[in-house]
């Protein structure tokens, strides 16, 4: 798949799929990022890889270059950062890590499902389990859960009431340090990047990550003046700016793939000459991550 002349190649490097928490299978989030038009498209799914294998075939099926990553959730002190692992390549070295944090998942879903008993809603974790269809289990597949048994009527309802740090089953996860999970990417020999930084994207927050390892900024997660501010903080660190769609899936509130590219096409055309990762062999076009 080509580029129009004169014009980059858009891609979504931010994306989940139902080997987590996405809504579709591995090979349906390709076969959307080849009806949109996407070049490539990375599967960022949490704390595992499993879906790559799946979309690779898929890709090279429909033209479409997948890139390997990992959505990893840490901790820099009382704060949760969602941390992506792009451009895995130690596949092997990474797994053994992610089991442990797969575990992990398993282990807060029982201790959620276990205070919803307590307060006399009788949800199994077979039913949590069925809704994450063996891939990584997490709170949106309890959200379905109860969803699907009539607790509640959304997503929004039943992390409002149960599932949010508010909630009455709240469940903090086991806490793996910034650090650490940069460590791991690097380990795998991936970059990393801070995949969605929100209200909390702050400059005394950013340095101690640079310190560590971070490699990229999501500049354009962000709008108006505050891409401006991420850009000239990437200047002063000597980092790549990027940005990131998360399309993880309509029923969890993402967007579909390539739909951030769309948005942000102008800015990225104005911005055209700034450094922007470009990924070895990929041949048509910069790769805004």
């Amino acid at each position: 798949m080509s580029a129009d002349a004169g014009r980059p190649a858009f891609v979504d490097l931010h994306t989940h799929s139902t080997a987590s928490d996405g809504t579709f299978a591995p090979e349906g989030v390709i076969e959307a990022a080849q009806r949109c038009g996407l070049a490539a498209l990375a599967l960022t799914d949490h704390d595992t890889i499993d879906g790559v294998p799946a979309a690779r075939v898929a890709g090279e099926r429909l033209g479409v270059r997948v890139i390997a990553g990992v959505e990893l959730s840490a901790f820099q002190e009382d704060n949760e950062i969602h941390l992506l692992a792009l451009h895995v390549t130690h596949i092997g070295a990474l797994e053994t890590r992610l089991s442990e944090l797969r575990t992990g998942r398993y282990t807060r879903a029982q201790k959620i499902v276990e205070k919803l008993h307590i307060l006399g809603i009788p949800l199994t974790l077979d039913e949590v389990l069925m809704q994450s269809n063996g891939g990584a289990v997490g709170r949106p597949h309890v959200a379905r859960a109860l969803i699907a048994r009539g607790v509640v009527q959304d997503f929004r309802e039943a992390f409002t009431r149960y599932l949010g740090t508010a909630g009455s089953a709240f469940v903090a996860r086991e806490r793996l340090s910034i650090e650490d999970a940069i460590s791991v990417a690097h380990e795998a020999g991936a970059l990393a990047i801070w995949a969605h930084p929100g209200d909390g994207g702050r400059r005394e927050r950013l340095e101690p990550l640079v310190a560590a390892g971070l490699e990229q900024l999501p500049a354009f997660y962000f709008t108006g003046l505050a891409v401006v501010r991420w850009l000239e903080w990437g200047v002063i660190h000597c980092m790549i700016p990027g940005a990131g769609g998360m399309s993880a899936g309509f029923l969890t509130g993402g967007t579909a793939p390539g739909r951030v590219w769309r948005v942000v096409g102008v800015l990225v055309s104005y911005l055209a000459d700034a450094p922007f990762l470009i990924t070895e062999g990929f041949p048509h076009g910069r790769i805004f991550c």
